[in-house]
């Protein structure tokens, strides 16, 4: 009986440790791509992550609904949606900061594939993505980009080659900072093609003390002149 037991005990043992391995395995082949401000198109080869749901599900700090978006005049749609999730959500996010979260639900295309760019921010827009992003995209999306890049620090770009056509698409941004906003994106086919411009979320770098304490002066000065109002001494 103790022989029986300890039989089991063993088998059980080994199925939990190859298990474990397995587990570590797997999450070895998960992760974001390092892009530096500047290098061009970096390969995305390998950059998995999860989507929305696996990422935080309801714990984003904020998300925008659904925003329909068309090109090739309407013959390709769709509809964005956009997340940020706090710094440790993802694992996966090396930088320590927020992570964004970019889905296309309901990708259609009336003839051959035509999406070959997703850019989210510009120079005009105010975004600061910083020097570095952590790129990836979830494994259930549709179609992988093939690359992805960061320029002047504001616009973060993912690129279909070959174009990719009907399904589902999340892309992922790991970012180092710790503040966000509205910002602009606009989806293409690679030539001149594109949606109009959809409001989703984005990084922005926090103030430097010496801004701060410029938007404070003004605050300062009212709250002494009316101290000293209220002493007589205006």
């Amino acid at each position: 009986m103790k022989k029986t037991i300890t039989n089991k005990m063993a088998k059980l043992l080994s199925q939990i440790a190859t298990a474990g391995l397995m587990f570590c395995a797997s999450s070895a082949l998960s992760q974001l791509i390092t892009i530096n401000n500047g290098a061009g198109n970096i390969s995305l080869t390998g950059a998995s992550d999860s989507n929305p749901d696996a990422i935080g599900g309801g714990t984003y700090l904020a998300a925008t609904t659904g925003q329909f978006f068309s090109y090739n005049n309407y013959a390709d749609f769709g509809n964005m949606y956009s997340y940020v999730y706090g710094a440790g959500v993802d694992p996966l996010n090396t930088l320590g900061g927020l992570t964004f979260v970019y889905a296309f639900t309901n990708i259609y295309s009336n003839f051959s594939p035509s999406l070959t760019e997703l850019q989210i921010g510009s120079p005009s827009s105010g975004t600061d993505w910083g020097s570095t992003v952590e790129l990836g995209y979830a494994t259930s999306t549709a179609t992988d980009p093939a690359t992805g890049s960061l320029n002047l620090d504001s616009t973060v770009t993912f690129n279909w080659n070959p174009p990719a056509g009907d399904g589902w698409y999340y892309l992922v941004v790991g970012t180092s900072l710790q503040n966000y906003e509205l910002t602009t994106a606009f989806v293409g086919d690679g030539n001149g093609d594109t949606s109009d411009n959809l409001s989703v979320l984005g990084p922005v770098p926090v103030p430097e003390p010496s801004t701060v304490t410029l938007l404070l002066l003004p605050l300062g000065i009212a709250a002494c002149r009316a101290f000293r109002k209220a002493r007589g001494l205006a």
